[in-house]
């Protein structure tokens, strides 16, 4: 089990130091830049004591903390979902907006 904390604490320190060289000019926007390093300094704080989370499981009248881990996976990853929904349709409609424009100037240019 401590193997497994040293390993997994290493991994974390490594994304986070990662995380924080990237640039705002990557698009990844502040906000989500803060939340990401919420998750990682929250899930470091997990791996070193798993106790908190069956605190928060019993808060909840949740049986296991594995399964409250489950369920904030699972709002996570619909969140990540949406997000990148949300992201691809407005890439989606930049790339029609410049399409349409470039087809308009190609039009006057060829007259």
């Amino acid at each position: 089990m401590i193997l497994a904390k040293v390993i997994f604490g290493t991994l974390i320190v490594i994304i986070f130091t990662s995380l924080l060289k990237l640039k705002y000019s990557n698009g990844l926007r502040i906000i989500e830049k803060t939340i990401i390093i919420f998750l990682l300094l929250t899930s470091l704080v997990l791996v070193l004591k798993p106790s908190i989370l069956q605190f928060f499981a019993d808060f909840l009248d949740i049986q296991r903390g594995r399964d409250l881990l489950f369920y904030i996976y699972i709002l996570s990853s619909i969140w990540l979902l949406f997000r990148c929904h949300l992201r691809i349709n407005q890439l989606n409609q930049s790339i029609n907006r410049l399409v349409s424009k470039i087809s308009i100037l190609e039009s006057i240019i060829k007259k």
